[in-house]
């Protein structure tokens, strides 16, 4: 078969193909996160607190250089290693990492096989000094912290993994800390700690935390229950709640807790319905379980992160590869989030990850090569060039200076 250069449609044979186009990129939004990487200063940050247990004493690709490598792509949407193959000579890619050629798989690979325990403390500490400098920028009212925890499939024999029956599937069940305000994912971690409480306690945090039901905490929350029953004694159709709250130990506990419950009947229906809350504050059971049930935006956090953000990618063998994995994916969703927050239009603030990649990303541009300089052509008939020239000035009005 001959290869030609240029082909005609047959349904239109006034239109032509050709692969002629010159040095051209589907990424060019990505220029924007790179200026707000840059102007917080998360790549100098990089550069000199973060470094892996290499023995060589040269690399090509340096870990900074990878780890922002797979920051930009897992923003950009490409998860899989391979696609780093892929994107090797993208110009925007190329540009944004200010390097020749993108790192290869193999190279990505053995990278994520040299992250251990020391790396994943890099990340913690990264995060920390990264959060600190964006309440420089703009500091909370508030501060609401909403624990969870999610499944991550594992389809291998990854080590640490498990069968997790409320799931009904294998895998990982890290426990996930987010802002309940804005969103900022402040850790998530492969396995949970028992001492939550404790830490909560001595470090002065108010918490409200939803308990598991169990036959103990239904026997306590009788009081409650015989309530619920003279309620419901004439109408057996209606809604009906009643809350109450006990002292509870669990085996796992030093101590008691006070425990907070809802017990409710749902309209039309004959059985009793229990929500149990563990927790350090003084308020009415009442306001602490309708506090607790304001935390809806938990979930849509959690499947932004896993559908979004590819939080799911513990494809390694070894734990501790996938916890720093994880790690690197949820680097990548809170520097999205900050750029979300700090950086884009204000009509577009409250857009999740697919939209805003959709619309601000995923845009087309031609790199234009002279001596000095590299210009990127973007689209002409883009419908959001107002949306990229005022992120691009919110971003240089962005005042902070990294310690």
């Amino acid at each position: 078969m001959s290869i030609v250069n240029t082909l005609s449609l047959e349904s239109n044979r006034q239109i032509k193909i050709n692969f002629d186009g010159g040095d051209l990129s589907s990424d060019a939004g990505l220029l924007l996160i790179k200026e707000f990487v840059s102007k917080i200063g998360i790549d100098r940050l990089f550069s000199h607190s973060f470094k892996t247990n290499d023995s060589a004493s040269f690399r090509y690709h340096t870990d900074k250089e990878n780890l922002l490598q797979m920051i930009y792509m897992i923003i950009a949407g490409y998860f899989e290693d391979d696609a780093s193959d892929e994107l090797t000579n993208d110009p925007v890619f190329k540009a944004v990492l200010n390097k020749e050629a993108l790192a290869s798989q193999p190279t990505i690979s053995r990278f994520h096989n040299r992250l251990d325990e020391d790396s994943l403390n890099q990340f913690l500490s990264i995060s920390r000094i990264l959060r600190k400098e964006i309440y420089s920028i703009q500091m909370p009212e508030s501060v609401i912290l909403d624990l969870d925890s999610t499944l991550l499939d594992a389809y291998g024999r990854q080590e640490g993994r498990a069968f997790n029956f409320h799931y009904q599937s294998n895998g990982y069940h890290p426990l996930v800390c987010y802002d309940g305000i804005t969103g900022d994912l402040i850790k998530i971690q492969i396995r949970a700690t028992p001492e939550l409480y404790h830490q909560c306690e001595e470090n002065g945090t108010r918490y409200v935390i939803r308990l598991k039901g169990n036959n103990n905490l239904r026997e306590k929350a009788a009081y409650p229950v015989d309530e619920l029953d003279d309620t419901t004694r004439e109408n057996k159709v209606d809604y009906a709640v009643v809350y109450g709250e006990f002292m509870y130990q669990a085996a796992s506990w030093p101590y008691e807790r006070r425990v907070v419950c809802k017990v409710e009947k749902p309209e039309n229906q004959m059985t009793y319905m229990y929500t149990f809350i563990v927790t350090n504050m003084n308020s009415s059971p009442e306001y602490l379980i309708r506090f607790y049930c304001k935390r809806g935006l938990m979930e849509n956090f959690i499947k932004e992160s896993k559908s979004g953000f590819d939080f799911a990618s513990v494809s390694s063998h070894t734990r501790i590869v996938n916890a720093n994995r994880l790690q690197i994916h949820a680097l990548a969703y809170n520097i999205f989030n900050w750029f979300r927050r700090l950086a884009l239009s204000a009509n577009m603030r409250k857009q999740r990850i697919d939209t805003v990649r959709l619309k601000l990303l995923k845009i087309a541009a031609k790199a234009i090569h002279s001596a000095r300089y590299i210009t990127f052509k973007l689209c002409s008939s883009c419908p959001y060039k107002d949306e990229f020239y005022e992120t691009l000035y919110n971003i240089s009005k962005l005042q902070v200076q990294l310690e």
